[in-house]
């Protein structure tokens, strides 16, 4: 915990001298009354992501996001969802729209399915694999560290988009999942 107030700490620190570095630049570094506005306002922009995510995911509203590259399927909880804490109705609609999602990629034929997240653990990809069972689909899962920027990047994400302090597993569960040929 002590460390998650350091980091903090840090974070706030190093956006301070930001946003003053910013503001000498703007105002070419006399002091002036406007001064104080325009590192108020630049310290703020943060407050802005909130609202912001809220408006792009009327245009996103899907829970998971698709992206192809090559022959893979890269399948993402939506970046803009903020998902704090989740009641048991929320997560009821989180596996409805996972299982949907994954479903409707593996349509696609000859594709595989990529899902990584730090949401990964061993217990969730078992409870994920009873609706894929192993006669018609292809599972390999893979666990990795979650590196230090990572963490960084997912701390300060969800700071900034749900004003809570979140501790990320410091492991990642992978699922590569595939439907199998009829050859196979």
């Amino acid at each position: 915990m002590k460390s998650d107030t350091v980091q903090l700490a840090t974070i706030v620190t190093c956006w301070m001298l930001i946003c003053s570095a910013l503001t000498a630049l703007i105002t070419g570094g006399r002091f002036t009354s406007g001064i104080l506005v325009v590192f108020i306002t630049l310290c703020c922009t943060p407050a802005l992501f909130n609202p912001l995510a809220k408006v792009v995911l009327l245009f996103r509203p899907r829970l998971f996001v698709v992206i192809k590259k090559k022959r893979r399927l890269w399948l993402h909880l939506n970046p803009w969802l903020a998902v704090g804490q989740p009641g048991l109705r929320d997560m009821n609609g989180y596996w409805r729209a996972l299982t949907d999602t994954l479903r409707a990629a593996l349509k696609t034929p000859r594709h595989t399915v990529i899902l990584s997240s730090h949401l990964l653990s061993p217990r969730r990809i078992a409870r994920l694999l009873r609706h894929f069972p192993a006669e018609h689909y292809r599972c390999l899962t893979l666990s990795r560290p979650i590196g230090r920027v990572e963490k960084t990047g997912l701390q300060i994400d969800t700071f900034l988009k749900e004003w809570r302090w979140y501790a990320p597993s410091m492991q990642c569960g992978i699922l590569v999942i595939r439907k199998k040929d009829n050859r196979e």
